[in-house]
């Protein structure tokens, strides 16, 4: 007479647990990337609001007679370099300006009147002002 063995292989059960098990991990990925892809964004945001907004500054301070009005409502997402001519101070370093930002999320328009200029970007629903929160 011949003994029963057992059958080699897995059950119906622990085959869907293994499933709702990589199922929920998934799902655990997926809401996590969405997070880290907005703290990127907005990173890329304030960092690119602290360099125009630098970068404008630091061509102002060259020469106390000009001025950043015809800056006024320009898109600063595109690469800018500004040209040192007419420079007053000594410390002149070269061209200042920006290349564009790393990430097309990024919105950025600068504010200027006479001698004061505000950067203002905003990415995943924050926005800055000179690479600060408002």
């Amino acid at each position: 007479m011949k003994t029963p063995t057992a059958a080699a292989g897995f059950t119906l059960i622990e085959i869907l647990v293994v499933i709702a098990i990589i199922g929920i991990l998934i799902a655990v990925l997926i809401g996590n990337y969405g997070g880290v892809l907005k703290r990127g964004q907005r990173s890329v945001a304030q960092n690119h609001g602290r360099i125009a907004s630098l970068a404008v500054t630091q061509w102002l301070s060259q020469n106390p007679i000009r001025t950043a009005d015809t800056l006024d409502n320009a898109d600063c997402t595109k690469p800018t370099s500004f040209v040192g001519e007419g420079t007053v101070s000594s410390y002149h370093a070269g061209d200042l300006g920006w290349p564009a930002p790393s990430s097309s999320q990024v919105t950025c328009v600068i504010h200027a009147q006479g001698r004061t200029v505000q950067v203002a970007t905003s990415a995943a629903d924050t926005s800055y002002i000179n690479g600060e929160t408002p």
